[in-house]
């Protein structure tokens, strides 16, 4: 893989790493410092969904700006400033619910942002026979992210407090500029060619969108994402509640399992990838839309062991979660890149986060909902049974039954 590449994806990991780590130690906040109850501590996803929606929905005419470096590093430099304002204000014992939900809708929203922009990024300075394994490294993001974030949350909580730890959060947002400025002599041939493009800002507002709705592998792909987005929201704003209150799980224990689930999850992704390049995408994305629905079965029989076998059997439910996901969204992010022209690429992934991102605050107003009536344990067995659904546009579309093993995408 080129130089330009590594530095890419160096940036990107301590990006999505912080955003991750960020994402995890919220709800902890709210639980273990502020005292919310369970359907306030899931509203934080509505927020984190809100700003998701709110921000594509805003800034889509910047989609396929070519300004690209400047709004990238800008996104870093604003999410290390909004981290360093967290860190004071917790110091002085001012962070109150508003402020906690305000910057989940932020740091979420400038966060979708910036992953549309990258994302429109790679095929400009990327050759395009890199690109299905270069998507295969940036998906491995999440799992090395899990990893990461997993080791160090129990170790971070017990050694330093709240405050400190975002002011570590802002340091390494600050530090993720090395993606987008090592690219950004690679990009310059490309910027002029876009800046036309950009400038149609008015019949091309929505052009992203156009494409996709009318787009017959893009659309059904699309439509089975929101819907999965839309479940697993609810399930992410559940199984941290789910496993706190009602198991014998401790922040640690939770470190540790998300630890291990990074770890095999990387395993299993690194030894199935040169399979799956073999295998039509049909089917590897049903199979990946299905197998969270076992990882979720295996968190939810977790309270029926003892404390170690539990921590391992939630490590190897969510190791089998993130490898899925991983392939997933290789195999989702390749399609797009190979099949969707570049001169509408950016508007079109903030066109297609809006809707599959955007979902999320539907899913977590859901699981705030139920939670309000219902158990813990109960709300996440029927997100789990409604996430069997998921790969349903994929498995009616003959468009995508057709496409070739992704080396011959090509």
């Amino acid at each position: 893989m080129p130089n330009i590449f590594r530095a890419l994806w160096s940036g990107e990991l301590l990006s999505f790493t912080s955003t991750q780590f960020i994402l995890f130690i919220l709800p902890i906040i709210a639980i273990s410092s502020l005292n919310l109850e369970n359907s306030q501590v899931s509203a934080i996803n509505v927020a984190v969904g809100v700003g998701t929606l709110s921000f594509l929905l805003l800034l889509q005419r910047l989609g396929d700006s070519h300004k690209k470096i400047m709004l990238l590093s800008l996104c870093s430099l604003i999410r290390a400033l909004l981290c360093f304002s967290v860190s004071y204000l917790l110091a002085i014992g001012e962070f109150k619910i508003v402020f906690l939900f305000f910057f989940a809708f932020l740091i979420s929203g400038i966060t979708v942002f910036y992953d549309s922009l990258f994302s429109s990024l790679i095929p400009a300075v990327i050759d395009k026979k890199y690109i299905p394994r270069a998507n295969r490294w940036f998906a491995s993001l999440h799992s090395v992210a899990d990893i990461v974030v997993g080791a160090a949350a129990g170790v971070a909580f017990g050694m330093m407090n709240s405050s400190n730890l975002f002011i570590i959060f802002g340091v390494l947002y600050a530090l993720s500029l090395i993606g987008p400025v090592s690219a950004a002599r690679s990009y310059r041939g490309v910027a002029d060619t876009e800046q036309k493009v950009s400038e149609d800002t008015h019949t091309g507002y929505w052009a992203g969108l156009t494409f996709l709705v009318r787009d017959n592998i893009q659309f059904p792909l699309t439509k089975s994402i929101v819907y999965f987005n839309f479940i697993t929201s609810g399930i992410q704003a559940v199984y941290i509640i789910y496993l706190l209150r009602n198991t014998d799980f401790s922040v640690l224990s939770l470190g540790v399992a998300s630890s291990l689930g990074g770890v095999l999850g990387v395993i299993l992704a690194h030894f199935s990838g040169r399979k799956v390049d073999t295998l039509k995408p049909y089917y590897v994305l049903i199979v990946t839309f299905l197998l969270p629905v076992v990882s979720g079965v295996g968190i939810y029989i977790s309270q029926y062991f003892n404390n170690v076998f539990s921590i391992v059997i939630v490590g190897v439910s969510l190791a089998l979660w993130s490898s899925s996901m991983m392939i997933n969204i290789s195999i989702s992010e390749t399609l797009k890149h190979l099949l969707v022209p570049h001169d509408v690429l950016g508007r079109f992934s903030m066109s297609q986060r809006l809707l599959t991102w955007g979902a999320d605050p539907l899913g977590a107003v859901l699981a705030s909902f139920l939670l309000a009536y219902l158990q813990a344990g109960t709300v996440f067995i029927v997100f789990l049974l409604l996430l069997c659904v998921s790969p349903l546009w994929v498995i009616v579309s003959g468009e995508i039954r057709k496409l070739p093993v992704l080396s011959e995408n090509g």
